[in-house]
């Protein structure tokens, strides 16, 4: 078949997907993702505890001190030591779970998941002090850091298609391939600081107070630029080819939180404690994306280029505060039982913006054959123009209930276990316009005469109403046992068993229409349509699994403290893909 005739089926292929294949926004939509973590505009706690395994338990199932900081940040006069130091390294920092763009579908069936990675801190360290004479006040800090560098798409993504950054198609280009692409330059750095501040006073001889400020910084920044050759793109008869791009992305993520805190003795065998605070943060990312490529093709036949370029940039901005109150109680009937109470609840709120421009001009070919005595000329250029625009709102309300106790069994061994269940609701409500524009000239000459020319120009506008509500039920029931082996050694095993059921259900309206103009040889046809639809999703998840971990620590004195933790990390992504891995802790306190 005549290569002209190949170009100009896909040409039109490409410029009616254009208009009829993106009436859904889909998580493969976005060239980039939206940065996710588990702690934007959620607080930020730090125990040896809730590190890895344990780390949505909020209750007080270990001696570790710094757990009852989480429960209650009065707890902080429990603090016998004048000086409290606490260290420790985590290497399971990386996380995968399943990405959800801002305004799309999740297909959670879809065996393709997007993915996206949550950076969790490695290093973790806290100081309780008693500052003056007076030493039943104390003063605390907690402070976590999280630092890595990475490829900028390390993860899976969608394929990346050249000339429509936000559509994929078989006939694409995928940077994270393995395809002979000189990368000048590809990072991505992630920076955290983690800093928290802790106060208790007592105010009389049963009743204290507790502050706790909390401020979360987190960035990111990096990209990727590309030149290469000889990259074989469109078929065999392409060997020269040039490749330039230029992407980056910057997201930044802060908050502060405060929180006051009360707790009261009311006898020896009997305490109670209740907290509140408040939660305000802002997120804002920024990416872009300048793509061109160059191809050219020269042989005995005829001469061939081929040009493209391509610009897109997209802004996601989030702001939400987070309200939260919790009530905990501690009820000790001898010296060797413990019960503990304890119930919170967080009240979320985010107003999300998100804006994409996408701007492409491509194809130019030029063909001459010298096997007859005149020169065919054929020239196609097409440009676009996207935008999309969106606002929305995500409200989430959560409930936590605990029961755990804590036994002596004898003087070298301790069982700890318990229930905890949490109850989350999470409401979303987006409105999306998407606009595209986008124009195209063929022309074909011979001889120097115009032959055949056609000028199209589509135009299409959609409105996208998305509406999403998540119930879900998790329950987590823990053991662990704690021995002292010997006099200066203690061993703890635990085990953690995870069962959540999730009910999701999505609801999308969109409302379109489109316009194709076409001038064909000076005869103009025009397409005009618009539709509406609707379409709703339910569907359900409850995958049950166990954790654990074993830790092992060595007092070389009354003073000092070294421990050793190594866990399992398993993660239920989704009904399809699940996370298995196993990491370690290294840790050292010190009491003065």
């Amino acid at each position: 078949m005549n290569y002209r005739v190949i170009f100009l089926i896909i040409f039109f292929a490409v410029g009616t997907t254009e208009i009829f294949g993106q009436s859904y926004i889909t998580p493969n939509y976005y060239a980039f993702q939206p940065d996710e973590q588990s702690y934007f505009f959620k607080p930020i706690e730090f125990s040896e505890m809730q590190n890895s395994v344990f780390e949505n338990i909020w209750a007080r199932y270990s001696p570790d001190p710094l757990s009852s900081l989480v429960v209650n940040p009065s707890n902080i006069i429990s603090f016998k030591e004048d000086v409290y130091a606490y260290g420790s390294y985590n290497s399971a920092t990386y996380e995968m779970k399943e990405y959800s763009c801002f305004a799309c579908y999740t297909r959670r069936n879809n065996p393709d998941v997007l993915l996206s990675s949550i950076q969790k801190p490695a290093f973790n360290s806290a100081l309780i002090v008693s500052p003056f004479t007076n030493k039943r006040i104390k003063l605390g800090i907690t402070y976590q850091y999280l630092g890595n560098g990475q490829n900028y798409y390390v993860l899976a993504r969608p394929t990346y298609n050249e000339d429509q950054p936000h559509v994929t198609s078989d006939v694409s280009y995928n940077l994270s391939s393995s395809r002979a692409v000189f990368d000048d330059y590809d990072n991505l750095q992630t920076r955290a600081h983690f800093p928290s501040l802790y106060a208790g006073i007592p105010i009389g001889d049963r009743l204290y107070a507790g502050l706790k400020i909390n401020y979360a910084n987190y960035k990111v920044t990096g990209g990727q630029l590309v030149d290469g050759k000889n990259v074989n793109y469109v078929d065999d008869i392409d060997p020269n080819s040039g490749l330039s791009s230029n992407r980056n992305r910057n997201s930044v993520y802060d908050h502060w939180e405060y929180t006051l805190a009360l707790n009261y003795n009311f006898s020896d065998h009997f305490n109670l404690g209740i907290d509140g605070g408040y939660l305000n943060g802002d997120f804002d990312q920024v990416g872009n994306e300048n793509w061109g490529r160059e191809n050219i093709n020269v042989d005995e036949t005829f001469r061939y280029k081929y040009y493209a370029n391509n610009e897109y940039r997209a802004d996601f901005i989030k702001t939400g505060d987070l309200w939260k109150f919790g009530i905990d109680g501690q009820y000790s009937p001898s010296n060797d039982l413990d019960f503990f109470i304890n119930y919170r609840i967080w009240m979320g709120n985010q107003d999300l913006n998100y804006g994409l421009n996408t701007n492409n001009v491509w194809m130019n070919l030029t063909i001459q054959d010298p096997n007859i005595n005149e020169i065919n000329r054929e020239v196609s250029n097409s440009e676009s123009m996207r935008n999309t625009f969106g606002q929305g709102s995500i409200s989430e309300v959560s409930h936590l209930f605990s029961f755990n106790f804590r036994r002596w069994l004898s003087s070298e061994t301790r069982i700890s276990s318990g229930i905890q269940v949490v109850f989350n609701i999470n409401d979303k409500n987006v409105q999306t316009t998407d606009r595209g524009i986008q124009t195209s000239t063929d022309e074909e000459t011979i001889d120097g005469v115009v032959e055949h020319s056609r000028f199209r120009r589509s135009e299409s506008i959609t409105e996208f109403i998305d509406e999403s509500t998540l119930n879900q039920f998790s329950l987590y029931i823990p053991l662990i046992i704690d021995r002292q082996l010997w006099a200066k050694t203690n061993i703890q095993l635990g085990a953690l068993y995870i069962f959540q059921e999730t009910e999701i259900t999505e609801k999308r309206n969109v409302n379109s229409a489109f316009e194709i103009y076409i001038n064909d040889n000076g005869m103009e046809s025009l397409l005009e349509d618009s539709n509406s639809n609707e379409n709703s999703n339910t569907y359900f998840e409850n995958p049950a699994y166990f954790n654990g971990f074993l830790m092992i620590s060595f007092s070389p004195s009354n003073k000092v403290k070294l421990g050793i933790t190594g866990f399992t990390n398993k993660r239920v992504i989704s009904p399809s893909l699940s996370q298995n891995d196993i990491g370690f802790k290294v840790s050292t306190e010190l009491r003065f």
